[in-house]
C-alpha cells in the first residue's frame, strides 16, 4: 500500500481530523512541525473517545492515518544517532549507544518538491516493494508495508521465550523468533502470550503500535492496536502453521521494549 492510496482510503476522515475553523493571522508561527504533529495526534485521540462523532474510525483506519501522519510529520532524519539508526533498518536492540534515544522524538527539515514532482507522484506512485528478510514474504490485505523488516531472535528461559530490548522507529517491523531464528512451529488451538513493558516517552508523544502475527511468512491484517506503557498481547492459532509475532510502530517517537516474555500454550496438539 503506498501513500496515495493510504489518503484514498480515509479521505472521509480527513476533514474531521484537521482543524476547520478560520485561520488566524499568524497561522504561520501557529502550524510549525511539532504543533502540527500534537494538533493531529490529539484530533485522533479525541474523535477515537468521542460519543458523538458522526462515525466511528475503524481500528485499522486509525492505526493507517497515525502511521501516515507520523511519517510525513518525521521528515528526512538529520540527526546524526536518528541517521544511523535509520539506515540499519529503523529498529535495534538497546545498547549504550542508542539508549539516549529512548522515548525522544524525531523531527527534522521537511522535505521540500515542485508542484510538477508532486502531480508526477500523484500519477506515478511508486510501487512498494517489501524489504528483504528472512521471514515475511507477503503481506496480506490493507497492512500498511513497513519501511524495514528487522528480525530479533528470543533466548529460552524457564519453558519461556525472552525477548531482546528493542528501539524502533515509525513504520519499522520488528519480528521476533524463535532461538534459531525461524518461526514457532505451532498446531491448532495453540494459544501465544506476549509480555512486555515500554519506557516511557517524552513531550506530547504517544506510543501507539500494533502487534499482527506472522502465519507462514505472510504478515496478516488480524492486527491489535497498543496505546499503552505495557503489553499483553494473546493470539489463538487457527491451523498448524510457522509463526513469528511482529510490532509495527505507529508512533512519531522511538518506540522502546523492556526485555518481553513469549510463552506457548499447547491447545490441540503438541507445539515445538
Amino acid at each position: 500500500m503506498n501513500y496515495y492510496e493510504i489518503f484514498d482510503l480515509v479521505e472521509d476522515e480527513c476533514v474531521d481530523i484537521l482543524p476547520n475553523d478560520n485561520l488566524p493571522d499568524d497561522f504561520d508561527d501557529i502550524f510549525t512541525a511539532e504543533n502540527t504533529k500534537k494538533m493531529v495526534f490529539d484530533k485522533i485521540n479525541t474523535l477515537n473517545n468521542s460519543q458523538t462523532r458522526r462515525k466511528k474510525l475503524t481500528p485499522k483506519k486509525l492505526i493507517i492515518i497515525s502511521i501516515a501522519a507520523a511519517l510525513l510529520i518525521s521528515g528526512t532524519v538529520i540527526a546524526k544517532p536518528y541517521w544511523k539508526l535509520w539506515q540499519e533498518g529503523g529498529a535495534e536492540e538497546i545498547t549504550n549507544d542508542n539508549r539516549e534515544l529512548i522515548g525522544k522524538e524525531v523531527w527534522t527539515d521537511a522535505f521540500v518538491t515542485t508542484s510538477e514532482e508532486y502531480e508526477n507522484y500523484l500519477k506515478h506512485p511508486p510501487i512498494y516493494k517489501l524489504p528483504e528478510n528472512d521471514i515475511v514474504k507477503s503481506i496480506e490485505g490493507d497492512v500498511l508495508g513497513p519501511n524495514s523488516v528487522n528480525i530479533f531472535p528470543t533466548s529460552e528461559k524457564d519453558n519461556q521465550f525472552l525477548s531482546p530490548e528493542v528501539i524502533m522507529m515509525n513504520n519499522a517491523l520488528v519480528v521476533f523468533t524463535t532461538t534459531d531464528s525461524i518461526g514457532w512451529k505451532l498446531k491448532k488451538g495453540d494459544i501465544i502470550n506476549f509480555e512486555a513493558e515500554l519506557y516511557p516517552t517524552y513531550g506530547h508523544s504517544t506510543s501507539i503500535f500494533c502487534i499482527l502475527p506472522i502465519i507462514d511468512g505472510e504478515l496478516k491484517e488480524d492486527m491489535e492496536i497498543f496505546n499503552a506503557n505495557k503489553v499483553s498481547y494473546h493470539y489463538t492459532i487457527t491451523e498448524d502453521c510457522y509463526y513469528n509475532l511482529g510490532i509495527l510502530s505507529a508512533s512519531p517517537s522511538t518506540i522502546s521494549f523492556h526485555e518481553g516474555t513469549i510463552s506457548i500454550i499447547s491447545g490441540q496438539g503438541t507445539s515445538d
